[in-house]
């Protein structure tokens, strides 16, 4: 079983606390009360008074998020974390969604010409030309 990685935060100001490890293989599952006297940043807190957002292996689907920024806190109406950027950092993550999408927009097209390129061998067949 994987642990996957909790981010903590105050619950009334969104405030951010801290991330916690994610391991490859464990027994159980850690509950919440167990992180509250296993990190240092959450000991000295009311377990009532913090809350996590579950994320998944690599910091999904915030991994790029994780690696050019700063997490900050949490909205607290959508739950979803909020970074912050030097300009340099801001730089990296527009690098890095400008290449997936070109990437995906290359995936697109390649799958868009195979399907034109078997529609004109069909047309071919059926005039009577060689493929």
């Amino acid at each position: 079983m994987k642990l996957l990685p909790r981010l903590y935060y105050e619950k009334l100001t969104g405030n951010y606390i801290c991330i916690t490890n994610q391991q490859s293989w464990i027994k159980e599952i850690p509950t919440k009360e167990h992180d509250m006297v296993v990190y240092d940043a959450l000991k000295s807190l009311n377990t009532g008074a913090v809350d996590y957002i579950q994320l998944g292996w690599n910091y999904a689907p915030y991994e790029h998020e994780f690696l050019t920024g700063h997490c900050t806190g949490i909205h607290l109406e959508t739950r979803e974390p909020i970074f912050k950027y030097t300009e340099e950092e801001q730089e990296q993550l527009q690098e890095i969604k400008t290449r997936e999408q070109l990437t995906n927009d290359m995936k697109s097209m390649q799958q868009q010409v195979s399907a034109l390129g078997k529609v004109i061998v069909q047309s071919k067949l059926k005039e009577g030309e060689p493929a």
